[in-house]
């Protein structure tokens, strides 16, 4: 059986199984050495980016010497491909100790053959998944629209016929972004093309949050996606007098999507389902929920991982608590990702892991897939063995809605750590942020789950 305190809705693992008991082992496919490496940093180490990207600098630098001493006429490219070799040996390691993971068996469409899907067998799935797919008449609403993923998926949800809303904070870089975005969507496919809108909206200040939800608050919204992210090399409260990374990452988003509750609600009376993403990492699960707000020692990726924990457990008891209501609630992890998150790291960790960010890294565009595939995918691209996680269609209705609760990386179901799906901790989590919230805003009716159903 599952471990105590894990609900229904996520099947935990039991001794390095799968995310569901029908899961098989798959074959193997012969990995993608760039693929595994990446893995590598996604799943296994996140400290291998810096050390990874100080063996990269100082070996390129090294075999730059030699060969001007050397009186070597070595292209660079011959050169750069040696420290390459030179870095994979490095954290080979570490990617040995990351295939263990991804062997491990997950939920993906009947046609895979591999659990690990290289670049290609992603983007071709997902172009499969948005063919055809129209998104006229429909609302989306996107955090940190501005740039990066974010970016990337208001982009397409905007190629796709949405009416995008963008989130920013910052009004110009807003409408510089809004430029970029209409200017993308304009030629061939322009007859179906939606539109964008800006809407200010600082996830570090509670009350920006509930100003942009009364600003939309009497729309339809069909797709919400908690796209919006920081890490902050230092510890910092905000006006709230919260802890900056979990408000920004967690508290944020969450009180976001309570109060556009009623707007979700109506898009899915009128169009059958409505969908809250939340962007969230795998590095959950080096987070530690019994130290929320890290008062006891900071560390920017702790600070991180425990604010995406956070955030993603969250999700889950959101997901739980409207698994009646056509209004699904799923976490994604698009992986590592270059995008201008990186920003907040300090000087010296910024340009230090600049060339595995610039040569591993995913590029946004391919960080966006997994996030717009949550959000118009049908159950049927998951594949069999992951009907007992879906919520029936609401009413009755032939609805071939994706389903909630689930947590999604590279358009596959995965699961997520056992402390995430641990309903005491996350009742105890949302205790925590009912109260806060209903402290610091006793008007706002989004404290009792009556009021949200």
């Amino acid at each position: 059986g599952a471990p105590a305190g894990v609900g229904p809705l996520e099947v935990g693992e039991q001794n390095g199984g799968g995310c569901c008991p029908c899961d098989r082992q798959r074959g193997m496919k012969e990995e993608d050495p760039w693929m595994a490496l990446r893995q590598a940093l996604t799943d296994h180490r996140p400290g291998v980016v810096l050390s990874s990207s100080l063996a990269l600098s100082v070996g390129l630098s090294l075999l730059l010497l030699r060969a001007v001493r050397g009186g070597q006429a070595q292209s660079l490219a011959s050169l750069f491909d040696s420290c390459i070799a030179r870095m994979q040996r490095l954290v080979s390691r570490a990617t040995q100790s990351s295939r263990r993971q991804l062997q491990r068996p997950v939920l993906g469409a009947s046609s895979r053959t591999s659990t690990v899907l290289t670049t290609s067998e992603i983007r071709q799935e997902f172009e499969d998944v948005l063919a055809g797919v129209s998104l006229a008449g429909k609302t989306a609403v996107v955090t940190g629209a501005n740039t990066g993923i974010g970016f990337e998926v208001a982009k397409r949800l905007g190629q796709l016929g949405a009416r995008v809303i963008v989130g920013c904070r910052s009004r110009q870089r807003g409408e510089a972004a809004l430029a970029h975005l209409r200017g993308a969507i304009k030629g061939p496919s322009g007859a179906r093309a939606g539109s964008f809108d800006l809407e200010l909206l600082d996830l570090a200040d509670l009350s920006s949050v509930v100003g942009f939800a009364n600003a939309i608050e009497n729309q339809t919204v069909d797709i919400l996606i908690n796209n919006a992210g920081a890490i902050f090399s230092e510890r910092e409260l905000t006006i709230d007098g919260l802890e900056k990374s979990f408000q920004v990452n967690a508290l944020g988003p969450h009180l976001l999507s309570r109060l556009l509750h009623q707007s979700l609600q109506r898009a899915a009376r009128i169009n059958g389902q409505a969908r809250v993403i939340y962007v969230g990492s795998t590095l959950e699960k080096r987070g530690h929920i019994e130290d929320l707000e890290c008062k006891r020692h900071y560390d920017p990726l702790k600070a991180y991982a425990t604010s995406k924990l956070a955030g993603t457990m969250l999700a889950y008891r959101s997901a739980r608590l409207l698994k009646t209501t056509p209004v699904s609630v799923n976490v994604v992890s698009p992986g590592i990702v270059n995008t201008e998150l990186a920003r907040y790291l300090p000087a010296w960790a910024y340009y230090l892991s600049y060339p595995v960010r610039a040569l591993l890294l995913r590029s946004p565009e391919h960080g966006a897939q997994s996030v717009l595939f949550a959000a118009v995918a049908t159950r049927s691209r998951l594949g069999p063995g992951i009907e007992d996680r879906f919520v029936p269609p609401p009413n009755g209705s032939t609805d071939d809605s994706l389903g909630t609760g689930l947590f999604i990386r590279d358009l596959q179901c995965i699961t997520g750590s056992l402390v995430s799906r641990n309903e005491v901790e996350q009742e105890k989590l949302w205790s925590f942020c009912e109260d806060f919230l209903q402290q610091r805003y006793p008007a706002l009716k989004i404290y009792t789950e009556e009021v949200w159903k």
